[in-house]
């Protein structure tokens, strides 16, 4: 047992029918159990938390440090060391523990937010130290212009304070302020990856359901974290990505930008699309392959003829990229009409009651649950991968590739975080472990749509109740529905 006997509490039962004794064979169970020491209980925990946060108005290398670790300590050692027991053990000591785990939940939260801070502070200093003087910087929004001066003058202020303490060259100083912070994030990223393993041990297949890891309530990628419930929540939520990939993504654009605050050129900046740490190279192909398709239909696409109706006109409509990626903090979410583009036979699979959740890699916005959505039907094509445009003319839909096959409503959404929850519902999804749907490696969480009311169009063609001038995709399959001037039936 080595260290773990000197600090834990813990059980051994040994069979002992190798022993040379054979009078004593058997199994022999022995326990230590020990005296909790300060630092060992979770009210310590709490108020460690607290002081790190009343910090939050200082900057510096040790500072930050010590916070990567608080962070880690209460997620791996704490959050997920009490879900990872299950349900049974949630329901009889939820009583005593829902304050604690509400509490640190609340300041893993303020941790993740401060570690986002942190690396937007490192991002713009190396963007406004690269760039000084250039006519783009000119262009900038005075509002991100100040915050890459501020930015500069400060992190240049932590490396003036840490050269005065110790005599070294400023550019190992600086190296040193952005390599921690990804040590920090490259050693999180690893607990994640193993945490993930350990929730998804085949050993749990076999207990019972009571037993089986639970959901760790973390909201990872939101676009602005809510403090109305303050340290009552009960979940935890970053502006960050979550998984593995994603945070070694991080660390590696964190790496890119301290190389460029060394060189001074800008020509060594991480290439990122926006202004968060969480782009990829991912995002940037697809942001370009949309750009290009943007440019390839702008003849097309900036007039769009809507359906034959009563009065005919020709509307320009503007195909802004930025207008097809709408977060769920998008106010239009809640008054406008809404279709979701499934592929066929999935679509089919629905209407027949034998597809009963749709499962998607995103979560669907919060005003659409228990909204009536309708159903666009397309063709068969590569999996996970849309095959219609962004901008689709009304009097396309009664063509052979897409259609308005039905409407359906969702009255909530699973979240899916271990491979045996999702799995197990197959009967209800109908994802095979096998499709690209499925659960697979680099999965870190999957969203489960629950329908609770849905209609299919019997007539060929759909769309016979509908008018429809154009469908502008808003999030990934989720569009607009533009209706026509003239009688409306939507």
């Amino acid at each position: 047992l080595d260290d773990f006997n000197h600090h834990h509490q813990h059980a051994v039962i040994v069979n002992d029918d190798n022993c040379n004794n054979k009078s004593s064979a058997g199994v022999r169970f022995a326990s230590t159990h020990r005296l909790l020491r300060e630092g060992h209980n979770v009210h310590f925990i709490i108020e460690r938390c607290r002081n790190a946060c009343a910090q939050f108005h200082k900057k510096g290398l040790k500072l930050w440090r010590s916070e990567q670790l608080l962070l880690t300590e209460i997620e791996s050692e704490w959050i997920r060391q009490f879900f990872i027991q299950g349900e049974g053990h949630k329901t009889n000591l939820w009583k005593y523990w829902k304050e604690p785990i509400c509490h640190l939940l609340f300041f893993w939260s303020r941790l993740e937010q401060r570690t986002k801070q942190v690396l937007d502070l490192l991002r713009f200093a190396a963007q406004e130290r690269c760039a000084v003087g250039d006519n783009e910087q000119r262009r900038m929004k005075r509002k991100e212009r100040d915050k890459q001066k501020k930015s500069l003058a400060s992190l240049e202020d932590i490396i003036s304070r840490g050269n005065e303490a110790k005599v070294v060259d400023s550019n190992d100083t600086a190296n040193s302020l952005y390599l921690s912070i990804c040590n920090s994030i490259e050693e999180r990223a690893k607990m994640r990856k193993l945490w993930k393993e350990r929730e998804n041990d085949h050993v749990f297949k076999s207990m019972d359901t009571e037993y089986k890891p639970i959901e760790v309530p973390f909201v990872f990628n939101v676009s602005a974290i809510s403090s109305a419930k303050g340290n009552s929540a009960e979940v935890g939520e970053s502006h960050l990505d979550g998984s593995h990939e994603g945070l070694l993504r991080i660390s590696q654009a964190t790496k890119q930008y301290g190389v460029a605050f060394l060189s001074r050129n800008k020509n060594d900046l991480f290439h990122d699309i926006g202004s968060s740490n969480t782009s990829t190279k991912e995002d940037s192909e697809k942001k370009s392959l949309k750009d290009n398709e943007a440019l390839e239909e702008n003849d097309t696409q900036n007039k769009i003829q809507m359906m034959p109706t009563s009065e005919t006109k020709v509307i320009k409509v503007q195909n802004d990229p930025t207008e097809h990626k709408k977060d769920h903090a998008w106010s239009g979410w809640g008054s406008h009409v809404f279709a979701l583009e499934m592929q066929h036979p999935w679509a089919g699979l629905l209407f027949n009651g034998k597809k009963n959740i749709e499962t998607r890699a995103y979560n669907l916005p919060k005003t659409l649950i228990g909204k009536k959505m309708f159903i666009l039907e397309s063709q068969p094509g590569e999996d996970r991968v849309s095959s219609l445009k962004s901008i689709i003319p009304g009097n396309e839909l009664n063509k052979k590739k897409v259609k308005i096959a039905g409407w359906v409503i969702f009255d909530k959404v699973i979240t899916y975080r271990y491979r045996a929850k999702f799995e197990s519902d197959e009967k209800k999804h109908l994802v095979k472990k096998d499709s690209a749907y499925g659960w697979n490696e680099d999965t870190s969480i999957i969203y489960g749509w629950v329908v609770s009311k849905r209609a299919c169009y019997t007539k060929s063609g759909g769309n016979q109740h509908i008018n429809i001038h154009s469908l502008i995709r808003r999030m990934r399959s989720l569009y607009e529905i533009k209706k026509s001037t003239g009688k409306d039936h939507v």
